[in-house]
């Protein structure tokens, strides 16, 4: 508490906290716009026990209709709990609360590409708090875009073979149904 701080050290003390490169994420940030990234951690250490954090994406009303969400890194400890569930994973909601349905949750290695059913997602990520040596690993890095259904956006959908064509992308791009989780698809734990 700053006032507690200024009693013992003075007024005219200058206290600097670095935490550029804190492992840990904090809270609920908000994020939108186009696109963005978002972690755990940074690069290169280790998440920390005992985290919940949540990042709130909405993408603005013109600049798509959906959220892409790729996980450029994804590392986290495989273990499960008494109730079968993972001790520290990232879930996705197709929505910006907790009460939205939930598009995926992961662990352990892998998460594959996300696509929302709308503009807006919550993804929260937690990490039990153990703390035992070795069970935290290298969290995750993830990029989120807005992207519009390719069919509203162009007059031709000929280029997209590999499915209908609200898994195409603006930029023509197909995006393969076997490798993404949709909204309308059941919820995937890896």
């Amino acid at each position: 508490d700053s006032v507690w701080l200024r009693d013992r050290l003075g007024d005219d003390v200058t206290l600097e906290i670095d935490t550029a490169n804190d492992a840990r994420c904090e809270g609920e940030v908000i994020l939108s716009g186009t696109s963005g990234t978002f972690g755990s951690n940074p690069a290169g250490r280790q998440y920390c026990s005992g985290q919940q954090c949540a990042w709130h994406i909405f993408a603005q009303e013109d600049a798509g209709d959906f959220l892409v969400l790729t996980f450029e890194r994804f590392e986290l400890e495989c273990a499960q709990g008494m109730n079968g569930e993972p001790q520290d994973y990232v879930r996705i909601h197709d929505g910006g609360t907790r009460a939205a349905p939930v598009l995926a949750t992961y662990s352990c290695y892998l998460a594959p590409l996300v696509i929302s059913s709308g503009r807006e997602v919550l993804v929260e990520f937690f990490s039990d708090d153990i703390g035992r040596e070795n069970t935290n690993y290298g969290g995750f890095r993830a990029s989120w875009t807005a992207s519009k259904n390719y069919c509203e956006a162009f007059s031709d959908c000929g280029t997209c073979t590999a499915g209908p064509c609200v898994w195409c992308a603006t930029t023509s791009r197909c995006l393969a149904p076997t490798d993404t989780v949709a909204a309308n698809s059941a919820t995937t734990s890896v």
